[in-house]
């Protein structure tokens, strides 16, 4: 093998989701929607892992030690593409929470009516009453209304919510970018909110200070705020590579990539006892904490504390050896096996298998434990494929603008094209120079035109570009593609450039995998035209006699060195 690119690195294949690892009713409702939407059933499964832990709330916490404690709270983001392909798939597994929201919606508008009638008669009897007359009627109770579902991603919003039900809420937004925040944002707003959703994540009491309103504070004794959504390749990419360490609430999201394919429409659908199963499931777990005022600990059993123990450990040394910009995501996937352990424990009760609720066992253990091992792989693979450092982004990026100029600029050019990234000739040269450290690219000094000028001096990436240059790098010493001593020469034809990173000296492109080559087809021209590599020489220039008007040409434009007559629409004719 060769040397592979920095610009692209080798990331591993996609691994589907285990859906066996989800009860019986909830795994035939995640492959039946995933087979009704064509898609993959990761797409369904982290919305459904979502809901699951809503429903569950702030009724139950895994208890591991005396001082630490996991809440039912999964934060998952599915990354995609095409963010209106993964947009049914987020909407079946919010459904039902969905629509029991709009049940307890309508209910409340018909008793907010019925209470600010009670209220008005109260009022007026309350002004009647002296002393000596009847006595007014009790002062009517405010209806309160169930929520399940939220869109808004505001903290305050949130907490808000949570204070008036502390139950819980699911946070489904179809976009997570605005949730996430720009890179580098250092706002007190901004700072102030993230450090909310972080308490919110553990699952702790949260108070929010107002400045105005009739409450000084809005508090929440048992926030519990389970998160769900989307997120733009391109979003989460530079949102790794500016911030520079994935801390904060990046970190604490549990990814999926599926792979993008072409969606095909299937006759298939799911059947009515397929979502009656799913939706008593979700009924059961909402009974729990009926009548309680806190929060119900949930033990292990002995075997599956050994067992934790074991994995803790296992655990423990992936994350230090991980690279630095992974650490945060090891050190809370340490809490998500706890937590993932009794989401699906309490949703194997939900489905009716005979398993103690208070006690998690080691079957449902190894489940959150085989679910653990996906996500560190997934995010593993994730940040291959986005977190590269800041060289490599930036040699990508000059890679792809110099392909898109013919394989060939100058300093100047790349000055001229970003004037903003590169303000001085010295600072583009700089950023070229970093390709020829790297092996990918090679300086090439061309002569003088024959109409006179400089010599120049142009960046070249693989092989030779021109006759020209292929003659003047095959000198002895040269560093063209026919001298075998240029490490820096990629194989194949005049032009072919590779950016396969599996490619050798010597193999194929054609059967290699995960392959971009690209072949130079033409060459600039001096006029702006193009040149085929193999085009006869260009017809001599032709005395153009036409009028003139001040100097330039008027009307129809002379042809150039190559040919081409050059017809000028009605908005670039000279003025009279």
């Amino acid at each position: 093998m060769g040397e592979r690119p920095l610009y692209q690195p080798l990331f591993p294949e996609y691994v589907p989701f285990p859906v066996e690892c989800l009860p019986g009713p909830v795994c035939q409702y995640v492959l039946a929607q995933a087979a009704a939407l064509d898609c993959d059933p990761g797409a369904v499964a982290l919305p459904v892992l979502s809901v699951l832990a809503s429903s569950i709330g702030s009724t139950r916490r895994i208890r591991l030690k005396r001082a630490w404690s996991e809440p039912a709270i999964l934060w998952t983001a599915v990354v995609a593409e095409n963010g209106d392909s993964f947009r049914l798939p987020l909407e079946a597994a919010v459904g039902p929470l969905s629509e029991r929201q709009s049940v307890s919606l309508r209910a409340h508008a018909a008793q907010v009516v019925q209470y600010e009638k009670d209220l008005s008669y109260y009022k007026r009897a309350k002004r009647r009453y002296y002393g000596t007359g009847p006595k007014p009627p009790p002062e009517p109770v405010e209806p309160t209304v169930t929520r399940s579902v939220t869109s808004d991603v505001q903290a305050q919003t949130v907490v808000n919510l949570l204070s008036r039900q502390p139950r819980g809420v699911l946070v489904c937004a179809e976009e997570l970018d605005g949730w996430l925040g720009r890179p580098n944002a250092a706002s007190a707003r901004r700072v102030a909110d993230v450090a909310n959703w972080l308490a919110l994540h553990r699952g702790q009491p949260l108070t929010i200070e107002r400045r105005t309103g009739k409450a000084p504070a809005i508090h929440a004794p048992y926030a519990s705020a389970s998160l769900a959504g989307m997120l733009q390749p391109e979003s989460l990419g530079r949102k790794l590579l500016e911030s520079h360490a994935p801390c904060g609430l990046t970190s604490r999201l549990l990814f999926a990539l599926p792979p993008s394919v072409p969606r095909k429409w299937t006759d298939s659908d799911v059947s009515e006892p397929t979502v009656a199963a799913y939706v008593s499931v979700l009924d059961k777990l909402l009974t729990l904490g009926a009548g309680e005022t806190a929060p119900t600990f949930v033990e292990l059993s002995p075997p599956a504390k050994q067992r934790f123990g074991l994995f803790m450990n296992y655990l423990a040394r992936d994350e230090f050896e991980a690279d630095a910009a992974l650490k945060p995501w090891f050190a809370n996937l340490q809490g998500y096996v706890a937590r993932l352990t009794l989401v699906l424990h309490l949703a194997r009760w939900g489905a009716g298998e005979q398993v103690d609720p208070q006690v998690c066992d080691r079957d449902s253990l190894d489940l959150g434990i085989k679910l653990a091992r996906w996500f560190a792989y997934e995010t593993r693979r994730l940040f291959q494929l986005f977190c590269e450092s800041a060289l490599e982004h930036e040699q990508g990026l000059l890679m792809d603008w110099l392909l898109k100029r013919g394989n060939r600029a100058s300093a100047r050019d790349l000055c001229r094209s970003n004037a903003r990234k590169y303000p001085t000739l010295e600072a583009a040269t700089v950023a070229l120079e970093h390709l020829v450290q790297s092996g990918i690219g090679r300086w090439v000094d061309q002569p003088s035109r024959e109409r006179g000028g400089r010599p120049t001096r142009v960046m070249v990436i693989g092989g030779a570009i021109d006759e020209g240059t292929k003659k003047q790098e095959a000198a002895p010493g040269g560093t063209g593609a026919d001298n075998p001593g240029n490490p820096a020469c990629l194989p194949g034809s005049v032009g072919q450039i590779s950016r396969d990173p599996y490619t050798a000296a010597g193999s194929s492109p054609a059967s290699v995998p995960l392959s971009y080559h690209s072949t130079i087809g033409s060459v600039p021209s001096d006029d702006g035209g193009d040149i085929p590599p193999h085009a006869p020489p260009p017809p001599p220039k032709q005395q153009y006699e036409g009028p003139q008007f001040l100097g330039k040409p008027r009307g129809q434009r002379p042809p150039n060195q190559y040919g081409i007559q050059f017809v000028p629409s009605k908005t670039n004719r000279p003025r009279m």
